[in-house]
């Protein structure tokens, strides 16, 4: 058993407050926390025992990454290592989701019919449920 990946931000009601006059920004703060809560959702309730080699893992990540092998414009690293490789699946997710998700939406039960339905390719399914378990607490690295 490993500790799940979940996205926590103490400071959510006040960096909306901040921002309460910029309606495009507080949009956009909106969604984004949308997002991140519906990835933490799905990451809390995968139960599916899962496991990788590191090494293909942080392989597979790197294919998916358009900054891989670069120095990201805010100095992030955005090569994964086998230290932080899980913070990059979760990455992929929530960069997954923000592709289909209408900033709009408020029910946090609509992403099932997304990801079930047409909006997503057979593939970007598979990598968002594979990176959703990666960021499980079932993961288990194989070497």
């Amino acid at each position: 058993m490993s500790e799940p990946i979940i996205f926590k931000d103490p400071e959510r009601e006040g960096v909306l407050w901040r921002y309460r006059d910029d309606q495009t920004m507080t949009q956009i703060l909106k969604h984004a926390y949308r997002v991140q809560d519906v990835v933490n959702a799905d990451i809390l309730s995968w139960k599916q025992p899962s496991s990788g080699n590191v090494d293909e893992v942080m392989a597979w990540l790197v294919d998916r990454n358009p900054l891989a092998g670069q120095s990201h414009p805010m100095g992030f690293n955005c090569q994964p290592t086998p230290y932080d490789y899980r913070r990059h699946a979760r990455a992929l997710a929530v960069r997954l989701l923000f592709r289909i998700a209408d900033p709009y939406w408020t029910d946090l039960d609509f992403i099932s019919s997304f990801i079930l339905g047409d909006r997503w390719s057979k593939d970007e399914r598979i990598d968002y449920w594979r990176s959703i378990a990666i960021c499980s607490s079932v993961w288990e690295e194989t070497r």
